[in-house]
């Protein structure tokens, strides 16, 4: 498994397009608990446009920023644990990023759940753009960082001497004869 920077960071800016992506879209979906007068209590002033229009872009910038600090924790940690994970490189990192939900993602959930008012759809929502993201990110990261460069290809060539004369069992003469 590669550990080359360049891959890294690669990896953590396509796991970054993705989850953008996706998050995009379950917003969308969410609408309705974001623009919810009950819930603005819990929103930070940067995605909050009220004083300011420049606002949602800003948390946008910001969120961008956080999940590509994410992706590059998620993609370091994936270099030193998935190799563990006995599987394809793209299945491995499949399951690499269902591990980090069940053991990260359901559980901190779970506790806001209990801790905070939410409505049990919104975390819902929350949770299956999570594991989305966590399935597809770990695909994508596991096939990139262990795709092999070109010069790090070995390539056997076919050699005639290396090939040795295989004695017959002595039931295919037997067989042939009938």
């Amino acid at each position: 498994m590669t550990r080359s920077p360049v891959k890294i960071i690669i990896a953590s800016a396509m796991f970054t397009v993705f989850s953008s992506i996706i998050h995009n879209i379950f917003t969308v979906f969410g609408m309705g608990y974001y623009t919810e007068p009950k819930l603005n209590f819990l929103w930070s002033p940067l995605i909050l446009a009220q004083n300011n229009p420049s606002a949602g872009l800003n948390h946008y910038y910001v969120f961008v920023a956080v999940t590509f600090i994410g992706a590059m924790l998620f993609s370091i940690m994936y270099t030193i644990i998935g190799r563990d994970i006995k599987a394809h490189p793209a299945k491995r990192g499949r399951d690499f990023g269902f591990f980090v939900f069940i053991g990260g993602i359901a559980p901190f959930m779970l506790s806001i759940s209990l801790t905070l008012a939410l409505p049990i759809g919104f975390l819902l929502l929350w949770s299956f753009e999570n594991f989305i993201i966590y399935l597809v990110g770990g695909t994508m990261i596991g096939g990139i960082l262990i795709a092999k460069n070109i010069e790090e290809t070995e390539i056997k060539s076919f050699k005639p001497e290396e090939i040795k004369e295989v004695e017959k069992p002595d039931w295919v003469d037997d067989f042939l004869k009938s």
